[in-house]
Parts: structure tokens; sequence; C-alpha cells
């Protein structure tokens, strides 16, 4: 639950009670958690004067002005369309700018949909390969899906008389279109093209990788191991030199609230992922793998490898992280968006979806910043999609559905 008030109205109400110095304890009393707080330090609004104390900055914005949003720019995805692909019959994505949320039962095919866009993008990405582009497609997605037999067909929905499987993405001047049989293992072909993806697209899976990442590499290309493609594609990001020069005050500030949680920061050393904690210089292995991945996105756009025009699959973000940090992922996602990062990402965690749409219908970030998809299957058995601004405007919300029955349980007593 909310209050309901506007964020102009916490800050307006801050100021009135407190004047213009004001504590951590005082701001949470008004509605105004602390990554808002590190937003503000960083937007110029207000100032930090000691550890939990900070005041109002006279000038150009007022405190109990809305920030201004940032519009998000053109979608770098745009559209998915899967047909006889997987657990989809026909299905179609429309992606927001900004942070796309999957949601839907085990089984709906979320990550599934989230891989097949990233094989698609990524099979442009940085290609110096002589091999033509339907040759490159196909592999990547080969690569990423690890079929048996290496078998695209496998791909293709198990219904009656087998089908063709048709996979669609555009995005800001791009479209590429390709389709496969579930017969012929040549019957691979590319439909449509145009153009190229602008910018790059990172896959982050449930498993996180920084521990796993000592090695790996050199491993993944000397021997055929089962690990999906997408798991050597970050660690290659993981890889890549740290950016030179100071980070922008906008990064530092988005870092920040991860930085905290991490107690520190991440950095890699003869081919091993530490975090810096004080004085204490641990092994990535050692901190809990919640905090792992989010060690991982920290180090991704420290070294360039996750910026402006690209896209972020995230598979599971609230995968073995505790529930408190939530809201830091949270405030994490909306930034990374209005900084012009496209975040597709597939969950199962109450808090989460319910703290984005919280912020949709408070209009507290733009309209098209946020959008929600709900998978649910048929009684066919195939997957249908469908989409809304919030929570409120889906179809099915199992998350929601399972929430209400615990509650049921409760009531009665734990008598099921």
């Amino acid at each position: 639950m909310t209050s309901g008030r506007k964020p102009d109205e916490r800050w307006g109400e801050l100021r009135r009670a407190h004047g213009s110095t004001f504590t951590t304890a005082q701001a949470k009393g008004s509605g105004i958690s602390a990554p808002v707080l590190t937003q503000a330090v960083a937007r110029g609004q207000i100032r930090r004067l000691e550890r939990g104390r900070y005041e109002f900055v006279e000038g150009d914005k007022s405190a109990s002005q809305r920030p201004a949003k940032r519009r998000p720019g053109p979608a770098p995805l745009k559209l998915l369309e899967l047909e006889n692909f997987g657990v989809f019959e026909h299905a179609k994505f429309e992606f927001c700018p900004g942070v796309n949320v999957l949601i839907g039962e085990n089984g709906t095919g979320k990550s599934h949909a989230m891989l097949a866009a990233y094989s698609i993008l990524r099979a442009f990405h940085r290609d110096s390969s002589p091999r033509g582009v339907a040759a490159r497609v196909e592999e990547k997605l080969k690569a990423v899906f690890k079929p048996e037999d290496r078998r695209l067909g496998r791909l293709v929905r198990r219904a009656r008389g087998g089908g063709t499987a048709r996979v669609s993405v555009e995005s800001h001047g791009f479209s590429c279109e390709i389709s496969f049989n579930h017969q012929d293992p040549d019957s691979f072909a590319l439909v449509n093209l145009r153009r190229q993806p602008t910018g790059s697209s990172i896959f982050v899976p449930s498993r996180e990788l920084i521990a796993m990442y000592e090695g790996f590499i050199g491993a993944y290309e000397s021997f055929n191991l089962s690990f999906s493609e997408v798991y050597y594609d970050t660690c290659v990001a993981l890889n890549a030199p740290l950016s030179r020069g100071t980070r922008n005050t906008e990064v530092q500030a988005l870092l920040a609230p991860l930085l905290d949680a991490l107690g520190g920061r991440v950095f890699e050393k003869s081919g091993r992922f530490y975090v810096q904690q004080g004085q204490a210089k641990l092994e990535a292995h050692l901190v809990s793998e919640g905090l792992r991945k989010l060690a991982t996105i920290v180090h991704l756009i420290n070294n360039g490898s996750l910026e402006r025009n690209d896209i972020l699959f995230w598979d599971e973000p609230e995968a073995n992280l505790n529930p408190a940090l939530s809201k830091i992922v949270v405030h994490f996602l909306v930034e990374l968006a209005k900084q012009g990062v496209q975040i597709v990402l597939a969950t199962h965690d109450y808090s989460v979806t319910t703290r984005l749409s919280i912020l949709a219908e408070n209009e507290i970030v733009e309209p098209e910043l946020i959008r929600f998809f709900s998978l649910a299957k048929t009684k066919s058995g195939a997957v249908e999609v469908s989409h809304a601004p919030t929570l409120a405007g889906l179809s099915a919300n199992p998350i929601l559905d399972e929430h209400e029955a615990l509650y049921d349980f409760e009531l009665r007593g734990g008598v099921a």
C-alpha cells in the first residue's frame, strides 16, 4: 500500500515540517526513501551536510517541485513476434523504451522469449566473421538454446503436424525475420532483414556469473560445455577493461545504492573478481549469491559494456536476493532506463513488480517508461501474452493470485 501522495507533496511536506535542513529519518517519515535522497543529491536538489543530514539547495529547483522527467528515446527493441516457437502459437511483445517486466507461471516461455530476441540481436554484435547474416543468426540460436543435436526444429511448438516457427524482431530502423521447421534440419531461412540494430545486448541469467568467471572463457572456448552461450557472452563483457577517467555524475549516482548494498567497490584482478568491503578484500565467491548478481551489473556499467542505447535482458533479478534489497533494484532499474538503457526482465517477485507498478500508477515516472507483460497458458496449452502500463491492467497476474491465496490461508488459520 502507499500513501497516495505525489513526490512533490512529499518534498513540500518535508520542508514545511522541518525547514531547510532535515535528517534521513525525517525524510523517511515524509515518504522519501534513501535511494530518492541519493538521486536528489546527484540532481543538485539537496546537499549532504553530514552522515544522515541534508539541506535543500536554493536556486533553480524548488524542493516542492517534482524533478523534471526525462522522456525515453526510441526503443532499441520495439517488437518481438513469435509463431509456433516453444510454447507460443502466436505471441506479440510490443516493448516500451524503458523497463519491460515479464510475469507468468513457470513454463510460460518468459526466458525463451527473451533469449529469442537476444539471439537475433546479438548475432550482429561487433561481428567480423565473413559468414553470412543467416548463418550467424542460425548459429547464435543454436549456441544460446543448445537444442539436442543442434537441431533448431526442436524449438518448434510441439503440436500435431509440427509446423514452421517464425521469429521476428524490430527495433529503431532494424527488422529481422527468420523461420525454420521441425522436419527439415536445413530449413532455416532469413525471411527479411533491414539494416542493423543499434547498440548492444547483454543477457544476465538467473544464475550469477562472477563466481564462475575465473577460467570460464578459456574453458568454454576449448571444450564443448553444456552452458548456454549467454554465459560466455556475458563473461566476455565482464572481461572488458574498465573505462578510463572518472565516471560522470549520473553514473556515480546510479551505482551508489548498489555499491552501498555491496559494501564497497567491485574489481577484477588476475582473472578473479573481488568486492572491497572496508579494509577487507573478499573473493567474489565468498560474497552472497544475491549480492554477486548486483556486482555483475555494477562491473558491466563500469567497464562500458552496458550504456545508453543498449538492451539489458535480466532473468529473475530477485533470485537469491534479500527481499529488503528489492527497492534498491527497482530504483536502479528505473534510473538505468532514464539513462537510455532498455530493460527486459522476467520475474516472479511480488515486491519488484508491485513497486514498479506503484511508480507507474502514481505517475512518478513517464507512462512509457514501464510496461508489464503477462504470459498465461490457454486451455489448448499455448501461451497468450497481454500487456499494460500497470499490474492492474493485466488479464492475469499469478504473483498477486498466490499472495491473495496465502492471505486466505492465513485467515483460515493454516487450514487448507
